[in-house]
Formats: structure tokens, sequence, C-alpha cells
């Protein structure tokens, strides 16, 4: 369902012409009675805002958490051939690096792996995950010899983690100190007021420090032809989902720049798209054909696989200076 919607504005450049608005409905596996949530797509930068947050979010939440079990998830030691692999993609970006990454490292977890390499991080670098769940990501940086790590999370049940003295309680405005890297797994999309999370971004880290954020691709094959049925949108738990141009309006009045972008495949995320992509197309009762074949058309001119295949995007922003 496409309506204008010329009121409300986008979260990341705060523009209100010729919006676009689009009914989603709320993720069945949380929320066993469907609810629709109404998201803004931005006609300039073609950012998603989701419209209203609900009063109720903590009670969202609480089934989120009993859903997925993201805050119960422990970490398992790798192999030690494993951990070499992954040590490796961290501090390498070559051929192999990569041929490694397309081969092994394909799901969801090692994809965070594959967005540190060629960043320049050291072991004893200053790293603050923000938006941990259970830590899992500290335990797995950890377990690779990076010592210097703390993770955040407002939802943190600190019993039900292993690595407790490194995880906190705690919204990232609670938080203090100075970091050469901070990093959001997916967890900046779930954040209200993403320029005042910019802001505070910014005085955390120290001169020439990173931030790195990784969010679903709004500008992905799939949200284009899906839509409000894009399940990237998961909502209502997706306040906003940020384009290039997005992100680039909500660190604008900051010392952040960003200097690059990465898009991911892991393969799983990529059947489901694909598989709801096709169910999509199958039901369609009016324009079926045409639509379906645009689609096609679309899928066999665009010339890049990963613009086909990204389901994710990493921005890779930096602050002036040198660690």
């Amino acid at each position: 369902m496409n309506n204008p919607c010329i009121k409300t504005s986008c979260a990341a450049c705060n523009n209100t012409h010729s919006n676009t608005a689009l009914s989603c409905k709320s993720d069945n596996k949380v929320l066993k009675n469907s609810e629709y949530f109404d998201y803004i797509h931005c006609s300039h930068c073609r950012s998603l805002t989701l419209a209203q947050i609900p009063r109720n979010m903590n009670e969202y939440y609480q089934k989120y958490h009993a859903q997925y079990d993201c805050l119960k998830r422990k970490f398992k030691k790798p192999f030690s051939f494993i951990r070499l692999m992954k040590k490796y993609i961290i501090t390498n970006r070559n051929f192999i690096s990569k041929l490694l990454g397309c081969c092994f490292f394909i799901s969801f977890e090692h994809c965070a792996i594959k967005a540190l390499s060629n960043t320049n991080i050291k072991k004893n670098s200053k790293i603050l995950d923000a938006g941990c769940g259970a830590g899992y990501f500290v335990d797995e940086l950890t377990d690779l010899g990076f010592s210097n790590i703390i993770g955040i999370d407002k939802y943190l049940i600190r019993q039900q983690t292993t690595n407790s003295s490194k995880l906190f309680n705690q919204e990232l405005y609670e938080t203090k100190g100075h970091f050469d890297y901070i990093i959001f797994n997916h967890s900046f999309e779930h954040l209200e007021n993403p320029i005042q999370i910019a802001e505070k971004c910014d005085q955390l880290l120290n001169q020439g420090g990173t931030l790195i954020i990784r969010v679903p691709n709004i500008l992905s094959f799939q949200f284009k032809h899906l839509q409000e049925a894009w399940p990237g949108i998961h909502a209502p738990f997706h306040y906003l989902l940020p384009s290039i141009e997005g992100i680039k309006a909500i660190f604008e009045k900051t010392s952040l720049k960003l200097v690059e972008t990465r898009k991911e495949i892991h393969l799983k995320k990529c059947f489901i798209h694909s598989k709801r992509l096709i169910s999509y197309t199958s039901k369609l009762k009016k324009d079926r054909w045409t639509k379906s074949y645009l689609l096609i058309k679309d899928y066999l001119f665009t010339k890049k696989s990963d613009a086909i295949l990204s389901n994710s995007i990493v921005f890779y922003l930096r602050t002036e200076g040198t660690l």
C-alpha cells in the first residue's frame, strides 16, 4: 500500500517533501496477532523511517527476546583452524581473505567478523560493541585476542552472559570514556534519535577512531521489488533503515565522515528474502505478468551480483587524525 505522505519527516535528513508511506506487517514470529505499522520512505535520501514508535515497545521487546532468545545465546569456542581463519580475515583484505569469507563465513555472525577486515584494528584497540545482546561478539573477539573490548545493551541480563565483567546494562548516552572503534552490529536501526546517537559517537571516539555500522540494505534489489513485504523492515523493531545519503545526513554536523561502504551477503538471509520475492510475485492478482517481467528484466540487467544478493550494508565513518 503506497500513499503520498507530506507531514511526516525523514529521521535521517528531515525531508518532508513527496515522501511515500508504506504499511508494513509485523514479524509473525514475534507478534502472533498481525499488526501493521506505517513507515516513511524518503524521496530525498531513500531512507526508511518508522512513522510513530509504539508506546508499548518494552512489551514488544519482551516478546522479541523470548522468540529469538538473543540475550541467552552462548559463545562456543571454535576449532583452532576456524580461529586462525578468522584472525586472517580481520588482519588481511586480499583475494585469499575474500575467498575464505565467501566459502566459510556466510552466517550472520561471521559477517560481523568480515566487517573488521582492512580496518587497521589491533588487539589492544579500545572497542565498544553498542547493542551487544548477550555479548556473543564481545566473547568472540576476546577469544581472538582482543582484550580491550566492552559491550553495552539496554536489555542486557547479566546473569545470562558468559563474560559479564565486560558487559554493561546501559544505553549509549550513559557510556563514558573514549574508544578507537565503535561497532553497531545490526543495532543502530533499533535506536531512537539517530542524530543524537551520532553526536554521542563523535564524543566517544578518539581522534582517528572508526565507527562501523551494519544495517539491512534499504538500497537492495529485494527492497526495490518487495517494498513493504521486505523482511529487512522487521516492523516495528527497526526505527530507521538509513541509505548512504541518509548516513551522510545523520553525521553531517559531526567530525565523522563516511569513508567506505561495503555490501554484505549472508546466504541464509539471501535465501529467505529471495523466497519471499518469489512468493510475493506468485500472489499478485493484478499485473502479475507485467511485474514479474520487470523483476526478471531488472535481475538480468543488474551487472553486479552483490547488488542483487546483498541484504546488509556496512558503513565506515572515521574522525580526523590518527590513532
